[in-house]
């Protein structure tokens, strides 16, 4: 155990970023004390500074409060033990692609088994940017359907040339590209993997979250890619705290659900709303759209889009970075939400990339 007085004086305050994380959460301190199977008063007394707290009580208390990697590590290093990864580690922005289906982009024909031509194009788009071609894993974001064993991403790697890098598939509506990016923000942070490629394609799905507009239509039968590498969580490019939820029973309003995540996301990297610079909202109605940036004082000229489906989002920060609508430096805003039942938003500064 490390007494107070040991502490080293630039190290944060125990007590202060437990009750902060618990705060954004949500939760009572006897709420915590029971998820993490601790008492009221040990815990009690670890945020007043009266006890220091064991190395395996602490990740368990960061578990039960969906800590990220760096403020895992924060909690670990305040109550004076090493971080689990020395030095804080980030999944950041390397490469982005995109394809816009305007009847000329490649697509499937028949097959729903196999994977989009688009998804592979955007993929291979993705890899260009970041200047190379290696990627230990690969993730596709899709809602279209496919046939039983036969998902896309080993398809998809195989037709990129990606050896053996593992290869999966994940099953979601218009929210898909961000909760993607938190599963691979995840095998970043935890060391698994040093560069995954991320594809969002929706061809061959159907309409997920109607109504759509003939210009979301496109958006939703594209692709979008983005490549992540292992680097620091201070860095431009550096994705903070992948916000997630969902409600199956429809409690309450799913726009009051994406403004509150909304302001989740821009906590966890320090921002108000008036540090946005660029707004890349998730949804083919854009009705929703308005009223989110309108709480958010964004403007229309700062929005990105149109976006549908989870490729709409990822196709539409492409197109952006492509022609200067969104250049390094730009504080963007991520969010999505899906059938008034599933929300996510994330934050990050875009860097500069290749291409």
């Amino acid at each position: 155990m490390i007494a107070t007085s040991e502490r080293p004086t630039d190290t944060p305050d125990l007590g202060s970023v437990l009750r902060e994380l618990r705060r954004r959460r949500g939760l009572s301190q006897l709420d915590l004390a029971a998820a993490a199977d601790v008492s009221a008063r040990h815990l009690s007394f670890v945020e007043n500074g009266r006890s220091r707290p064991g190395r395996e009580l602490l990740l368990r208390l960061a578990d039960r409060l969906a800590a990220d990697a760096a403020q895992r590590d924060t909690l670990l290093v305040a109550a004076g033990h090493a971080p689990l990864r020395p030095g804080a580690t980030g999944a950041v922005v390397d490469g982005i692609g995109g394809v816009l289906d305007t009847g000329a982009a490649p697509r499937d024909t028949g097959d729903t088994g196999s994977p989009a031509a688009s998804a592979v194009e955007a993929g291979r788009r993705a890899l260009l940017s970041a200047g190379s071609p290696a990627v230990d894993t690969v993730v596709v974001a899709t809602a279209a359907p496919g046939r039983p064993g036969r998902p896309a991403a080993p398809e998809v790697a195989d037709r990129l040339g990606l050896g053996d890098a593992a290869a999966f598939d994940l099953a979601t509506v218009c929210g898909g590209f961000l909760y993607g990016l938190a599963n691979a923000v995840g095998l970043v942070a935890s060391g698994a993997s040093e560069r995954v490629l991320l594809i969002a394609s929706d061809a061959g799905a159907p309409e997920p979250c109607p109504p759509w507009t003939t210009a979301a239509r496109q958006w939703l039968a594209g692709a979008g890619a983005v490549v992540l590498r292992a680097g620091s969580a201070d860095e431009p490019g550096a994705l903070g705290t992948v916000v997630l939820g969902t409600d199956a029973r429809r409690a309450a309003p799913s726009a009051e659900r994406l403004y509150a995540a909304s302001l989740r996301a821009m906590e966890a990297v320090g921002w108000t709303a008036g540090d946005i610079d660029r707004l890349a909202a998730d949804r083919g109605e854009p009705e929703a759209v308005v009223a989110l940036a309108g709480r958010l004082n964004v403007s229309a000229e700062r929005r990105l889009g149109p976006a549908g489906g989870s490729a709409g989002l990822a196709s539409s920060l492409a197109r952006a970075a492509q022609d200067g609508t969104l250049a390094a430096g730009h504080r963007v805003l991520l969010t999505a939400y899906e059938g008034d039942r599933t929300w996510a938003a994330a934050a990050l500064r875009w860097p500069r990339l290749r291409g």
